[in-house]
């Protein structure tokens, strides 16, 4: 009887423990601005959140089709503190960017990509340990320096074919 009663036990305590885990995610249904509505027929969004800890909440955003939007860790329950790594996604499946969150602010390097997979310039943030401020100390400075500047122009522009055909030329600014 004593061994049956801590089977017991024992069984109503891990129910206890799963039902707890269990219980500390939640589900929201959000309008394409992100405002959490009421009913899933009404939102183009679906946010799971999962409560790592009392600070860490992992959440999860897909569109209501399915497919996966948003994958990243906040800081606050209400989650308006984003703190650890992010990946975006458009609807498509391909990565639109990733990279890392400090206390809501962007940190570090931020890999992106075009809607069909071809890789775009970083976009490079003040490192972890930055303080805010009004000032800047150095000047500003294309990620990859001035090569990469003038590649990525001359990778962009585009001669139109009518101007070519009639030879028209002009200055680009």
């Amino acid at each position: 009887m004593n061994q049956m009663f801590r089977a017991f036990l024992l069984l109503a305590i891990s129910l206890g423990v799963n039902t707890v885990v269990s219980g500390q995610s939640r589900i929201d249904y959000l309008d394409p601005q992100f405002n959490v509505v009421n009913d899933s027929l009404h939102s183009k969004f679906i946010r799971n959140v999962e409560a790592i800890s009392d600070t860490t909440y992992n959440v999860k955003i897909v569109y209501r089709t399915g497919e996966l939007m948003m994958t990243g860790v906040f800081k606050d329950n209400n989650l308006q503190v984003e703190h650890g790594d992010f990946v975006y996604y458009y609807a498509n499946g391909v990565v639109e960017s990733q990279g890392k969150y400090k206390n809501g602010n962007k940190v570090g390097v931020w890999k992106r990509w075009s809607y069909d997979g071809s890789a775009k310039p970083d976009r490079q943030y003040q490192d972890e340990n930055f303080k805010r401020s009004n000032r800047s100390t150095s000047s500003p400075k294309f990620p990859g320096g001035m090569d990469a500047l003038v590649k990525l122009v001359n990778d962009s522009l585009r001669y139109p074919e009518e101007a070519r055909d009639r030879s028209i030329e002009g200055t680009v600014y």
